[in-house]
């Protein structure tokens, strides 16, 4: 059986999303997108628990989102989404560490781009963004009706410093 994302149409469609284009129809790399996409479809049943999900995928998606539900599936879609790149950023970092050089081999790139601070603040970003969506997917009835409110600022955030980067800034 086929893997197939929950709330992206197919596997193709999750790659242009991700702007992978360059990975093979056939190879390792594709192996390892629809593994992980299997991944985060079993995270989300685990999360959501499988009733929340048959009534988000029950949601038609459209672009652009009008109703309260048009919101919740592109939501859910964005979730998923964001949760492949995260979980790829974890199994293949070269693709997303040096998108100049996607077709080198994983063994010459990877004491370059594994450990790259960058990547760690993104992957973290990524991270607390999911958790949050995962926190409003789970309980929303539709996207109006939350009773809390959120608020940021456009001021960055203080970050420890990671190995290798500078109290200078870059």
């Amino acid at each position: 059986m086929a893997t197939k994302p929950l709330f992206v149409e197919s596997v193709e469609v999750m790659i242009d999303l991700l702007k992978l284009n360059q990975i093979e129809e056939e190879g390792s790399t594709l192996a390892i997108v629809q593994e992980t996409i299997r991944d985060v479809t079993v995270a989300f049943h685990r999360k959501l628990g499988k009733a929340r999900i048959d009534v988000l995928k029950a949601i038609i998606f459209v672009d652009p989102p009008v109703t309260d539900n048009d919101f919740l599936a592109v939501l859910a879609r964005v979730t998923e989404r964001k949760w492949v790149r995260l979980k790829l950023m974890q199994e293949l970092p070269i693709l997303f560490a040096n998108p100049g050089n996607t077709f080198g081999t994983y063994e010459e790139e990877a004491p370059y781009t594994e450990n790259t601070s960058d990547l760690h603040r993104a992957m973290k970003a990524l991270r607390s963004e999911i958790e949050e969506n995962l926190e409003f997917l789970e309980g929303a009835e539709s996207a109006g009706n939350e009773t809390t409110v959120k608020v940021s600022t456009l001021e960055p955030a203080v970050e420890p410093l990671l190995p290798g980067d500078t109290a200078w800034g870059s």
